[in-house]
C-alpha cells in the first residue's frame, strides 16, 4: 500500500518524500510509518497540477531518499528548481555519499506527468536554468505518458545511475527538447552497486531537440554507458536527430568504469548485454564528413572494442540522412534485417525526410547501404 498524498489544481510547493523516524539501524530497510510501500502523490492532470521549487529543498523540487520504497507520481506537471545543481526530481544516494546498501524496492513511477526546466529570467547568470530533468540513483524506472521539456538543463532530462532490481522500462515517453540527452544510463561502481538482473525496454517513444547550443554534455538522444544490463530493446521509437546533434542512440562502455553483465565492478565481461533495436526510425545529417546516428564502441580505444554488447540485432528500421553512418565498432554478433526497405521509404517520404540511406561501418569491412543489412 502506498501513502497517498492528493493536490488539486494549481500550484504547489515541492515535496520531500521521506519516512517518519529515519533509519532504524545501519544498513536496515529505512522506518516506513504504518508499513506502507511509498508513496503515491497524485493531481489533477498534468495540464491542472503544478508543483514548483520550494524556497529551500536542496536544489530539487522533488526528492525521496534512500529506502523511499516505490514513488508514484500521477498527473502532475513538476518544475525543476534553479539552485546550484538544480533538477525537477531526484531519487537515491551515490554510495560517495553513504549509500552503502541496494534497496530492491525503490522504485520511480510516472504516470501522465510532465518534467519541465524553467525559462531563464532576466536574473539568471548563466544560459540554462536547472542542471537535469530527473536523476536518480539505483532507483528502478517505470515511465508512461511522460513529456520532458527541458530545453533550459544543462544536461540530460532523466540520468538514471543504476538501477534497484528490475531495471528501466520506458512507453511513450515523449523527449520534445532537452539541454543535452534525453536519457543517459550510467552504472559507475564507485557510485551505485550492480543490479546484473536488470534489463532496458523503451518503447513507443520518441527523441526530439537534444544537444541544446548552452550545454557542454550531450552524446546522443538515448546514451546507454556500461549499463551491465543483459538486455536492452528499444522498438516503436523515433529519433529526430538535426545538424549538429545527428547522433539518435549510443551504446558503449563508459570507458572501463562500469559494471560488466554478471555485476563485476570494472569487470572483464560485456558492458552490455544483448542489444535489440525493433521497429525505430533515425533521422540526421552528417557533417562534411560521416557522422555516427547509431553507435556501439567503446569510449577508451586501448580497450577491447568487441566487449562493448553482447550481440546487436536491429530489424524493420528506417534510417536517413546524408552521410550518417551506423557504426558498430563494439560488438562482434551483430544482425541487421529488413531495414530501410520500401515501407521505411515510404514513411520517410510521408515525414518528409531526406532519402539517402544511413550506411554500416562495422570497422572490418567495407561501408554498406542499411537496406544491404549484415549477418
Amino acid at each position: 500500500m502506498l501513502k497517498r498524498i492528493e493536490l488539486p489544481a494549481g500550484e504547489h510547493p515541492g515535496l520531500v518524500l521521506e519516512w517518519e523516524g529515519g533509519w532504524v539501524g545501519s544498513g536496515e530497510r529505512h522506518y516506513r510509518e504504518g508499513q506502507y510501500d511509498g508513496f503515491h502523490v497524485v493531481g489533477a492532470g498534468k495540464d491542472h497540477t503544478t508543483i514548483v521549487p520550494p524556497p529551500s529543498n536542496g536544489g530539487s523540487t522533488i526528492m525521496a531518499g534512500v529506502g523511499a520504497g516505490t514513488v508514484k507520481l500521477e498527473g502532475l506537471t513538476v518544475v525543476g528548481d534553479t539552485l546550484g545543481k538544480g533538477k525537477a526530481i531526484h531519487c537515491g544516494t551515490s554510495k560517495e555519499y553513504g549509500n552503502s546498501f541496494l534497496h530492491e524496492d525503490d522504485m520511480l513511477v510516472l504516470r501522465d506527468v510532465r518534467i519541465m526546466a524553467p525559462t531563464p529570467g532576466n536574473y539568471q547568470q548563466r544560459p540554462h536554468t536547472s542542471v537535469w530533468g530527473v536523476m536518480t540513483y539505483n532507483f528502478d524506472i517505470d515511465w508512461r505518458d511522460v513529456d520532458i521539456e527541458c530545453r533550459y538543463t544543462a544536461e540530460h532530462g532523466l540520468y538514471a545511475h543504476g538501477f534497484a532490481r528490475f531495471g528501466l522500462r520506458w512507453d511513450d515517453v515523449r523527449v520534445k527538447n532537452v539541454g543535452a540527452e534525453g536519457l543517459k544510463v550510467a552504472t559507475r561502481p564507485e557510485e551505485v552497486h550492480a543490479t546484473p538482473r536488470a534489463q532496458i525496454w523503451v518503447s513507443r517513444s520518441m527523441f526530439r531537440n537534444w544537444k541544446q547550443p548552452h550545454s557542454w554534455r550531450g552524446g546522443a538522444g538515448m546514451v546507454l554507458q556500461g549499463t551491465g544490463c543483459r538486455v536492452i530493446r528499444v522498438e516503436d521509437t523515433v529519433f529526430h536527430g538535426r545538424p549538429k546533434a545527428t547522433r539518435c542512440l549510443m551504446i558503449d562502455d563508459g570507458g572501463a568504469r562500469h559494471y560488466d553483465i554478471d555485476g563485476v565492478p570494472y569487470g572483464p565481461g560485456f558492458a552490455n548485454g544483448w542489444v535489440l533495436v525493433k521497429g525505430c526510425g533515425f533521422v540526421g545529417q552528417g557533417e562534411p564528413y560521416h557522422t555516427d546516428i547509431l553507435k556501439v564502441d567503446t569510449l577508451d580505444h586501448s580497450l577491447d572494442h568487441a566487449g562493448v554488447a553482447r550481440g546487436f540485432w536491429a530489424r524493420d528500421c528506417g534510417s536517413f540522412g546524408p552521410r550518417t553512418l551506423w557504426s558498430l565498432h563494439g560488438v562482434k554478433r551483430r544482425r541487421i534485417t529488413r531495414c530501410n526497405d520500401e515501407r521505411a521509404k515510404r514513411l520517410a517520404r510521408d515525414r518528409e525526410w531526406p532519402l539517402d540511406e544511413s550506411r554500416i561501418n562495422t570497422g572490418d569491412g567495407p561501408l554498406v547501404d542499411l537496406s544491404e543489412g549484415i549477418g
